[in-house]
C-alpha cells in the first residue's frame, strides 16, 4: 500500500511538472486543486476533515504568495465537490472538476468504493 501511495504522488508530480511546462505565459498562473470528497452520504466526517486540511494548506501557500514550480510562482485555487459517500457521484464530480473546473490535480476520494470508479474518468475523460 505504501508503495502504491508512493507511485501515485510521484506520478501527480511529474503530471503537475509537464501540465505547466506545457502552459502559455498569457495563461493565468493559478493551479486549481479539485477536492473530491463526502460531504454529506454515510462518512461525511471524513468529508469535513479533508477540507479543513485542504484550507489549512491553502491558507499556508497563500501566506508564501503561491506555490513555486520550476521558478514561478503560482496561485491556487481550490475546488471543492461532494461525492455524496457515492461512486456514481464520486464519477460526477471527477468528471466536472475536469470538464468544467479545469482541475489539474484531484485529491479524493478516499474511500474505495468510490475511488475506484473514479479513477477511471481520470484516465478516459479529457480536459477542455
Amino acid at each position: 500500500m505504501n508503495r502504491t501511495v508512493r507511485l501515485v504522488a510521484a506520478l501527480c508530480t511529474l503530471t503537475l511538472c509537464f501540465s505547466l511546462a506545457s502552459c502559455g505565459s498569457d495563461r493565468k498562473k493559478t493551479i486549481k486543486v479539485g477536492l473530491n470528497v463526502p460531504m454529506t452520504g454515510d462518512i461525511p466526517k471524513v468529508g469535513e476533515g479533508s477540507k479543513y486540511a485542504a484550507e489549512m494548506w491553502l491558507e499556508d501557500i497563500q501566506k508564501a504568495g503561491g506555490i513555486e514550480v520550476g521558478g514561478t510562482k503560482y496561485a491556487v485555487e481550490l475546488i471543492i465537490e461532494d461525492n455524496e459517500s457515492k461512486a456514481e457521484s464520486a464519477v460526477k464530480a471527477n468528471t466536472k472538476l475536469i470538464t468544467q473546473n479545469d482541475a489539474l490535480i484531484i485529491i479524493g476520494p478516499q474511500s474505495s468504493k468510490q475511488a475506484i470508479p473514479a479513477g477511471d474518468v481520470l484516465i478516459t475523460t479529457k480536459p477542455r
